[in-house]
């Protein structure tokens, strides 16, 4: 059995308690604000060295990143140390009024990614947790057919005591999405039928985008 705790959120001085949990108490350390969006279906901000042996526990097939900022020097022992064998980042900057959105090509990409079984179990992660993972997850929720409501709770819980992003709820309940799929790779019971359009059948021989670090 092992034991282990979370933070919800936290920068500077909440990375300072990871660390000192980590080197002091031998607790398996999950990333700042570490969920499970459905099994075998996590999210988190970006990972740190204290978070890898919590991260080793849940079998990681695939880590995908959306974002674009200069990632931690320890990144790179993710794949080194197995704690997953793909590694993915989809260059993606936030929402920002008034007139910057996140290319919704590349949240229909992250989505592609996330649902394809092939991938599972697999980690998405921004740096911090919150607003473009929550833009991602929340456009999530819309294929698997949730309220508004519930999608926008979850949205402000993940944000925490930071500014929650009107943008991004605007952007979550406009959202058409264009999911690319390969036949038997969706979770079991995935609801196809709440948004048929917006799904394309991929054949075998084609070829996927390379988003491999």
């Amino acid at each position: 059995s092992y034991s282990f705790c979370t933070l919800l959120e936290g920068e500077g001085e909440g990375r300072e308690r990871e660390k000192m949990l980590y080197e002091k108490t031998g607790l398996l350390i999950p990333p700042i604000n570490f969920g499970m969006i459905m099994p075998k279906v996590y999210r988190s901000g970006c990972p740190t060295k204290e978070n890898f042996e919590f991260l080793n526990k849940l079998g990681l097939r695939c880590i995908l990143f959306v974002g674009t900022e200069t990632l931690p020097k320890d990144y790179a022992q993710l794949k080194d140390r197995n704690i997953a064998s793909v590694v993915k980042a989809i260059g993606m900057d936030g929402n920002k009024e008034p007139f910057v959105t996140i290319p919704p090509e590349d949240v229909s990409r992250a989505l592609s990614i996330v649902i394809d079984t092939s991938l599972h179990p697999i980690l998405l992660h921004s740096m911090k947790g919150r607003h473009r993972e929550g833009v991602v997850v929340g456009c999530l929720r819309k294929l698997q057919g949730w309220s508004l409501v519930s999608i926008f709770e979850e949205y402000d819980r993940f944000c925490g005591r930071y500014k929650v992003q009107p943008i991004d709820k605007r952007y979550i309940e406009t959202f058409s999405p264009r999911i690319k799929y390969r036949k038997g790779r969706l979770p079991e019971g995935w609801p196809l039928s709440s948004l048929p359009d917006a799904y394309t059948l991929i054949e075998e021989d084609e070829e996927e985008d390379d988003d491999d670090k």
